[in-house]
């Protein structure tokens, strides 16, 4: 009887001329102590980022991504920074890790406010279902209406998405859920350096607002 010689599983090689139980010759074995590993995370993390992960993205269906999102959720339930040393490494290197000292998080933040949070904005394909049904009928007055709007302001200004826009008209239309707009001080600072640059504000809370009501508030301010 041949055991594994990978000195862990203690089982015994069916095959006959192998040594290694199948995959058992790479326990063990990490990039830190293994030049061949090495080399094989490098190849994988050069494939991934050069499209490699985005061509492995496309084969997963919507219920795949779910089960991935569940098991994932599933597995780190319970992990915290006392009991667990992965989620304490992770936090140490997110402490460390600051725009200051890493390019990479300096070069992610200079996009993000130089446009590139407002421009992930206008893809959200699930804005909320009264900012959906304000969208429809502020459409049924007017062509060209937009759902999160990107405006962009140039170099050195803060870049911001409206939830919904008639550009032609300047007309930003906030539909402030009072979950998700608490800070009333920020939106109003971000309504005051749009209306600088010309755009006219409407703001409903927590309310789809009637077709004559839409109409009548913007007549009311384009007078």
């Amino acid at each position: 009887m041949n055991l594994c010689e990978c000195g862990i599983c203690g089982r015994e090689v069916t095959k006959e001329g192998n040594r290694y139980i199948c995959g058992h010759n790479q326990r063990g074995k990490t990039k830190e102590n293994d030049e061949g590993v090495k080399k094989q995370s490098e190849k994988i993390k050069v494939y991934m980022k050069n499209g490699g992960a985005i061509f492995a993205y496309s084969f997963q269906t919507k219920e795949d991504r779910k089960r991935a999102a569940e098991k994932q959720a599933e597995k780190l339930k319970g992990r915290t920074k006392e009991n667990h040393s992965g989620v304490r490494r992770a936090a140490e290197k997110s402490r460390i890790n600051t725009k200051e000292n890493n390019d990479g998080r300096r070069r992610q933040s200079e996009y993000m406010e130089n446009g590139g949070s407002v421009h992930a904005a206008s893809f959200i394909t699930n804005p909320s279902k009264i900012q959906v049904e304000t969208w429809k009928i502020t459409s049924l007055l007017f062509p060209y209406v937009y759902l999160n709007y990107p405006v962009y302001r140039g170099k050195g200004k803060k870049n911001y998405s409206i939830d919904i826009a008639v550009p032609k008209l300047d007309i930003a239309i906030e539909v402030d859920g009072s979950y998700w707009h608490q800070d009333k001080e920020k939106d109003l600072k971000r309504q005051k350096e749009l209306e600088v640059e010309g755009w006219n504000f409407l703001r409903y809370e927590d309310i789809v607002p009637t077709l004559e009501q839409v109409s009548e508030d913007i007549k009311r301010v384009l007078e």
